[in-house]
């Protein structure tokens, strides 16, 4: 038996509690299940790849998720245009931002609580 060592997912949401829902988005009136639920089942590590907010501008990033999850509790690391953010026992933890934001940019646009420790890279 194989086991997964990484699963890469683009979502259109993610739950701050490392919660994925990589839907598809099919036009105003459809969404279709992505079908990443086997994918992240075995992974030993999920790495998320979405952008930060909506058209509208709203966080993509949430506290919770109206959403169906494809997978409770799975993400290890988030990457957006704006930020990567790792996703640990303790909460969201921001690492980089994108060359030219500053931290309290991101978290303005992050819709869940995000920690910034002292030392964030950053990256072009």
């Amino acid at each position: 038996m194989r086991k997964t060592l990484l699963a890469s997912l683009l979502s259109l949401a993610l739950v701050g509690q490392a919660g994925a829902t990589p839907w598809h988005d099919l036009g105003p009136r459809a969404m279709a299940m992505g079908g990443a639920g086997d994918m992240v089942a075995g992974a030993k590590r999920v790495v998320v790849a979405m952008e930060h907010c909506s058209k509208k501008g709203e966080p993509k990033i949430v506290s919770k998720c109206a959403l169906p999850l494809t997978g409770k509790g799975v993400v290890n690391t988030i990457i957006t245009e704006l930020a990567v953010i790792d996703v640990t026992e303790d909460g969201l933890v921001l690492r980089e931002t994108a060359d030219g934001l500053t931290p309290e940019h991101v978290k303005e646009k992050t819709g869940a609580k995000l920690k910034i420790p002292q030392a964030v890279g950053t990256f072009e």
